[in-house]
């Protein structure tokens, strides 16, 4: 007889395993590893991360500062092969979203569910650029995350940005 502490272990091992098997959705890429000043100094040596925190104020972004950080990376995919399959920029950027959301397969034996790499990205990015950057096919992307600090990125997210109202002058 099967007591109801050992259903719920079969349960979530049928799930676990299920959720390994499934490919995940979006259009498969990666972000380019790139170190803290590497468009300023080509030589430097340092450590490499996938992007760095924008230092921009972003007004057009709600809850910038409070709930919501700007990005900036570059994702690897080669999109004019997917633009030849007939998909449209924006479908290329909504899939690429979609797949970086995704997060990594669960280690054997740990006990939690994984996070996303990268925080909860919004769906479309606040601004985009097809190009090519060393001999790769890349996409700049300032892209919305949840996370004010990820190991991932290259310094900290701004803390609420406060706007100065101006005082009328009085004659």
């Amino acid at each position: 007889m099967i007591n109801k502490k050992k259903l719920k272990r079969l349960k979530d091992r049928a799930a676990r395993l299920k959720s390994q098997v499934e490919k995940p959705p979006g259009i498969p890429c990666s972000l380019l590893k790139q170190t803290e000043f590497g468009t300023l100094l080509p030589d430097w040596d340092g450590p490499k991360k996938s992007g760095s925190y924008h230092g921009s104020v972003w007004h057009e972004v709600s809850g910038f500062g409070v709930s919501k950080w700007v990005v900036g990376c570059y994702v690897i995919v080669d999109y004019e092969k997917l633009r030849s399959d007939g998909m449209v920029d924006e479908e290329i950027l909504r899939g690429c979203i979609e797949y970086l959301n995704c997060p990594p397969k669960r280690k054997k034996y740990a006990k939690r569910t994984p996070k996303p790499l990268y925080g909860n990205l919004d769906a479309m990015p606040v601004r985009h650029l097809f190009k090519e950057k060393d001999g790769k096919k890349c996409i700049m992307m300032m892209l919305v995350t949840d996370q004010r600090k990820n190991r991932n990125f290259f310094g900290e997210g701004q803390s609420h940005v406060y706007r100065k109202k101006r005082k009328k002058k009085t004659r």
